[in-house]
């Protein structure tokens, strides 16, 4: 199961999808440590991108699978395993959906997880529906049911009651269809006024205004998505991201917006040789022609889609553009054309398993050869269209090839059968309008059922509103009695409180006042004092400096201030005004002049640090000579070393502050008459600091910080 605190940040992000929702889940996921809670973030931006963007879904399900896998999270990656499934689902990819909803069907009962389970049996009983499977779609969605009845989950139970209601009605079962879409009507009515039902309506109207802002949000993203791809020079990624955003365009209706993205994202695919993408994109392009009526566009897209579908084997694609192209040869006049191609598609679509895909192609084919009266053809797939409608129990294509059968049988003059086909035809459609009749019916029943309900409960809650506003009537005569006698009484008292607080505010306000100005002027003083040993050490430096030393001197000097620097950076950025963290400060010296110096070097850092605190006069000393001690090592330990190791040590030794800074180069250096040792001497003495070098696999340097003896300031010194 999922841990507390995972459990916790989840419910923080489950808000109703918002502008930024996906924004809020990248922030979060990048700045988040815990894998359990990374896992959670992945599976929610796999869900909202279940419907907008196939890859994005399939990237962000197949990173939570990964994390799941190695952490032993099952949780994860049933969640993802199931967002994958509805993807391809979505896709019209049933197969693939199958296979991972299965898989996450698996895990959920693994971990007992009801809703879960319940969840997988829906979408593999609609995945069964598309491709009119109807017996076994049904025997999924009556067992999605059952569970939702078991977790007493009224709003999923509602629908699923409708997605049986329509494979039934497929079958022709009207009885049950009728049955199940009631009971889902009932249950969607059940918790929720006519007052929320109208709201429901109003807002399942404005979810093309929702999506259209969600399109109008993701742009800018897939548009940076384009210029890191420029940037980088990486045209795969420019050519997704003009795929993308001409979907987007396509979703808001910009035709020519969408179809000029498309036109870009094909150039980059053709160039990279991508054929499997080109082909989607030309099915883009397709759809969009055909939306701005551009008739010749939109062939050629569709055969160049096609002929690069069949190169890549891309079968549930080529199903879709088969049925699409020979429509437009159909309605273009070109029956043979049209016959080729829904007859290439019927064989794509059984070898894919698509019956309800065999059914429409049937249905394609009947049509086109009566146009080209070939009726013994006509005839043949008539048949074929009765039999597979009667095999998967549809009616509604049962009435359909009844009726064409007619007209085929009457067309070749044998008007014993067109006869007996019509009146199986007018007996169908006859069972269709009776079916929809009573479930009319039936759902007027419903509504007024639950008006008439509403009704009784709305006249007997505003007679309770009446009795209780007459109780609330009373109740406040004898409050506001009460309380005015309480207020005259307690007048003076919290009169005399409110004085009282007010000197003591007025006190404390001024007492900080006064701890701020002395702070103030603390921190005026102390900067004028390190400005002044800036200055100082710069008159040093230009002293010693020739032409050639100029640049290396000064950027010694530039170290040395910015270890000054350092000390009122830790100063003001936190707590302590009046004392330095040694740990702290010498982690970010170490850091800043090996960035400032050696940053092309991989140099081996050893720190050990005590938790001391050092007032602001010895940090400073104490910086100034770290700094030459670090910057001596950097420069003239380490050259030509293969594995160079630096190693600083300051701890308490007998109640002494001692520092210790070795490197591993050659030994001692020819640097201790130099500018730095200058000031490390000139420093130390001024402490009367006790300093010692030794060659010892390196290069060594120990001071004694014999100013700190005394066990007061130990106890100063050692928070």
């Amino acid at each position: 199961m999922r841990p507390i605190s995972s459990i916790v940040l989840f419910l923080v992000f489950t808000n109703a999808y918002s502008i930024s929702y996906p924004d809020s889940l990248k922030h979060a996921l990048a700045s988040v440590a815990d894998d359990s809670i990374k896992v959670i973030l992945l599976n929610e931006l796999a869900k909202f991108n279940e419907k907008y963007d196939y890859f994005e879904c399939l990237g962000y399900a197949n990173e939570a699978i990964g994390i799941s896998q190695q952490k032993g999270f099952i949780w994860g990656e049933a969640e993802a395993l199931y967002h994958i499934g509805t993807t391809h689902w979505l896709h019209s990819d049933y197969s693939r959906s199958r296979e991972n909803l299965i898989l996450s069907k698996r895990f959920y009962k693994e971990l007992n997880d009801l809703k879960g389970i319940a969840l997988c049996y829906n979408t593999l009983g609609l995945g069964y529906y598309y491709q009119a499977e109807y017996e076994r779609g049904i025997s999924h969605l009556d067992s999605a049911l059952q569970l939702f009845r078991q977790l007493q989950d009224t709003s999923n139970m509602a629908r699923v009651n409708n997605n049986l209601g329509l494979l039934y009605e497929s079958k022709g079962e009207f009885d049950k269809a009728t049955e199940h879409i009631i009971t889902g009507l009932r249950l969607e009515l059940s918790f929720a006024s006519l007052r929320d039902q109208y709201s429901a309506t109003v807002k399942e109207e404005n979810e093309l205004y929702r999506n259209k802002s969600i399109v109008e949000h993701l742009l800018p993203e897939k548009r940076e998505l384009v210029r890191n791809g420029i940037l980088t020079g990486d045209d795969y990624l420019v050519a997704r991201g003009y795929s993308e955003i001409g979907q987007l365009y396509q979703m808001m209706g910009e035709v020519d917006s969408a179809i000029y993205c498309f036109n870009k994202s094909a150039g980059l695919y053709k160039s990279l040789d991508e054929r499997g993408y080109l082909a989607i994109v030309f099915l883009d392009l397709a759809r969009n022609h055909h939306g701005a009526g551009n008739a010749d566009s939109l062939v050629w897209y569709y055969q160049s889609a096609l002929k690069l579908l069949m190169e890549e084997r891309m079968f549930p694609s080529l199903d879709y553009v088969y049925m699409e192209l020979g429509n437009i040869y159909l309605s273009e006049n070109r029956y043979q054309h049209a016959v080729d191609l829904f007859g290439k598609g019927l064989e794509m679509a059984d070898s894919l398993g698509h019956r309800l895909s065999m059914v429409i192609y049937y249905r394609s084919l009947v049509e086109s050869y009566m146009k080209l009266k070939e009726y013994d053809e006509a005839l043949e797939m008539a048949k074929s269209l009765m039999n597979l409608s009667s095999e998967i129990g549809s009616l509604t294509h049962m009435t359909y090839g009844a009726e064409k059968l007619s007209v085929v049988y009457n067309e070749m003059g044998d008007f014993r059968n067109a006869i007996k086909y019509l009146r199986m035809f007018q007996e169908y459609k006859q069972r269709h309008e009776d079916a929809k009749t009573e479930r009319t019916r039936q759902e007027f029943q419903a509504r007024f059922e639950l008006q008439q309900k509403a009704q009784q409960i709305e006249l007997l809650s505003s007679e309770n509103r009446i009795q209780e506003a007459k109780i609330a009537v009373r109740d406040w005569i004898l409050v506001f009695s009460i309380l005015g006698i309480v207020t005259i009484l307690g007048f003076a008292l919290v009169l005399r409180n409110r004085i009282s607080r007010i000197k003591d505010l007025n006190q404390k306000v001024q007492q900080r006042s006064d701890e701020n100005e002395l702070l103030l002027k603390e921190i005026h003083h102390r900067v004028k004092n390190n400005l002044q040993v800036i200055s100082s050490l710069i008159n040093m430096q230009k002293r010693r400096a020739d032409k050639l030393q100029s640049k290396e001197m000064l950027a010694e000097t530039r170290d040395r201030v910015k270890s000054i620097g350092l000390i009122h950076e830790h100063l003001y950025t936190h707590d302590r005004l009046s004392k330095i963290d040694l740990k702290a400060y010498v982690t970010d010296l170490t850091r800043m002049l090996t960035n400032s110096l050696f940053s092309e070097k991989n140099i081996e850092f050893d720190l050990d640090v005590g938790d001391y605190k050092v007032d602001i006069e010895r940090s400073l000393s104490i910086g100034l000579v770290l700094n030459e001690l670090i910057t001596n090592s950097l420069k003239y330990a380490f050259v030509n070393h293969l594995s160079p190791k630096l190693t600083i040590c300051i701890t308490d030794a007998n109640d002494v502050l001692q520092i210790i800074v070795k490197d591993n180069g050659p030994g001692a250096p020819d640097i201790l008459n130099g500018f730095g040792w200058t000031i490390i001497r000139a420093t130390a003495a001024s402490h009367k600091w006790e300093i010692k070098t030794r060659n010892d696999g390196g290069f060594e340097v120990s001071i004694l910080l014999t100013d700190h003896k005394t066990e007061t300031e130990m106890r100063q010194l050692v928070l």
